[in-house]
């Protein structure tokens, strides 16, 4: 008993340790985002006004921000916000280290620890602020809830740890619903290292695997009938974010997905290279070949050692399986941080835990040159990002000076505000974009969102002259709330010229349009054609 106790005592000192060295490390790594406070398109408000408890409802996600409330109070704050989450994330990652029972050996924990704390994928969720510490978080949650279904195994109190760790990956989904990625990849490297670590047997896999999947089917039921009663409240909407396919399309898109989960591998995107991606498939493919070799060569393990690495592909794509709309979830960083990720980590656990001395010293050399990549990736971001940041906000400032010098302007009135078309001026910064897709948020959106752009626009005014507004497209404008003048038909059709032309800028006693590109008009002249 004593030997135990002692064990388990200089484990968790060499948890914590190595906890608190890769969560310094860590920060050394992103130190350029965390100090210069930089935000983005979907920011403003909740910057200048903090997240409200219940303020992602309307999308499903109830439990967003949940610790930024706790914590904050829901404030979003410099430094303090990214410094809780960098904590939350690094420990999850030495959670995860120790649950697939990685050597307790420093140069493992700190150099696996790193590359997924430094990874690419990470960056997206810097650009996001307002759940930035939300989505960082999640993933120690699902691996707190892991570590908990583990302990109950050998445990007096097993319905509590079990109900705790179902409430958890509950609590995760409802946050950000692609986190079910992350759930299903370490459940499928259960078993996968089950069948080949472990030797165990069929019946065995199964009777330690069905708790795991009775908590992870009891969070998900649990979070069903919470969509359902917030859709039957009117609390939940239909956008791209609830959106979910029919039964009849479940075939073709379990194809879909499955092409996906294969083509994840080789696709670039913004900030992650060809290297990287090859590199990472040699690990991968290593550790494949590793798993085999130590699979136990009857057919029910082979069997299910197939099925279960099916499973582990599917799981890092499962959110293209189940959205109706996929463009905003396939080869998208900030859901493959819950995906492939994983997958790459558990690749180099593998390869590290393999007996093959030289399997492991590639395993060592492949690593510490990708995680040479994330540093040189994270500074090459930052600089971008701080060159965007510095020009978009230096352009907010110019049109809002150029509206309040315009001589029919007055800051008594109440502006409705159209904002035609959006410039992304990150972009023009960035090198390499004839090498990879372009994600939808990492280089390509703006800071200026496309929704309700005049909320970035208020942070530079004294005082608040802007009333309704519209998303950038003209898609949603109300006649109603514009001056439907023979004036404006003449600018729209004739004098209207894009950013930085002095007629980039309409204005009445009751309208303000911006004409920032030339599609921009062209929107806004169809709009009118249909409505006037």
């Amino acid at each position: 008993m004593d030997n135990k106790t002692i064990t388990s005592k200089e484990t968790n000192q060499f948890l914590i340790k190595n906890w608190l060295n890769l969560f310094l490390l860590t920060i050394l790594c992103y130190s350029h985002f965390i100090f210069y406070f930089l935000w983005g398109n979907h920011d403003w408000e909740w910057v200048k006004s903090g997240t409200p408890l219940l303020s992602g409802v309307f999308e499903g996600r109830f439990s967003q921000f949940i610790l930024q409330t706790i914590i904050s109070n829901g404030n979003i704050l410099p430094i303090i916000t990214i410094f809780t989450a960098i904590a939350f994330f690094t420990g999850a990652i030495i959670l995860l280290l120790n649950i697939f029972k990685l050597p307790h050996k420093k140069l493992y924990y700190i150099l696996t620890g790193l590359f997924i704390s430094t990874a690419p994928y990470t960056i997206s969720w810097l650009y996001f602020a307002f759940i930035t510490l939300s989505c960082l978080s999640w993933p120690f949650f699902i691996i707190l809830g892991y570590s908990l279904l583990f302990k109950a195994q050998n445990s007096k109190h097993k319905f509590l740890l079990r109900f705790c760790s179902c409430i958890l990956f509950y609590l995760s989904i409802g946050g950000y619903p692609p986190t079910i990625n992350l759930i299903g990849i370490i459940f499928f490297s259960i078993i996968i290292n089950y069948l080949c670590f472990n030797k165990q047997t069929i019946k065995n896999i199964i009777k330690k695997a069905t708790p795991i999947a009775l908590s992870i089917i009891s969070a998900l039921t649990i979070l069903l009938i919470t969509q359902y009663l917030l859709k039957k409240y009117n609390l939940q909407y239909s956008t791209y974010n609830t959106a979910g396919i029919s039964i009849q399309l479940l075939p073709q898109k379990l194809l879909e997905t499955f092409i996906i989960s294969l083509k994840q591998f080789i696709i670039t995107t913004t900030f992650i290279a060809y290297q990287y991606k090859y590199f990472t498939l040699c690990l991968t493919l290593l550790a494949l070949f590793c798993l085999y070799n130590l699979l136990p060569k009857t057919l029910p393990h082979i069997t299910l050692f197939l099925l279960s690495l099916l499973g582990l592909l599917l799981s890092s794509v499962f959110t293209t399986l189940i959205a109706e709309n996929t463009h905003y979830v396939t080869f998208e960083p900030r859901i493959e941080f819950f995906g492939i990720l994983y997958i790459y980590a558990l690749s180099i656990i593998t390869l590290l835990k393999y007996s093959n001395t030289f399997l492991k010293n590639i395993t060592i050399l492949l690593t510490t040159i990708l995680l040479i990549y994330n540093i040189n990736t994270l500074s090459y971001a930052s600089k971008i990002w701080n060159f965007g940041f510095k020009t978009e906000t230096q352009l907010a400032n110019r049109i809002i000076n150029t509206i309040e010098e315009h001589e029919q302007f007055s800051q008594q009135n109440k502006y409705t505000f159209i904002q035609g078309g959006t410039l992304n001026i990150r972009e023009k910064y960035y090198q390499y974009k004839s090498l990879e897709n372009i994600d939808s948020y990492t280089l390509s959106a703006p800071l200026i969102p496309w929704h309700l752009p005049s909320k970035t626009y208020k942070f530079y005014t004294s005082t608040d002259y802007f009333g309704a507004d519209f998303d950038i497209y003209w898609s949603f404008v109300n006649p109603y709330e514009v001056n439907m003048s023979d004036n404006l038909a003449q600018y729209l059709n004739h004098k209207a010229k894009p950013w930085p032309n002095k007629d980039a800028i309409y204005l009445d006693d009751k309208t303000i349009i911006l004409s920032l590109t030339q599609d921009g008009i062209w929107r806004g002249q169809n709009w009118f054609e249909t409505h006037y």
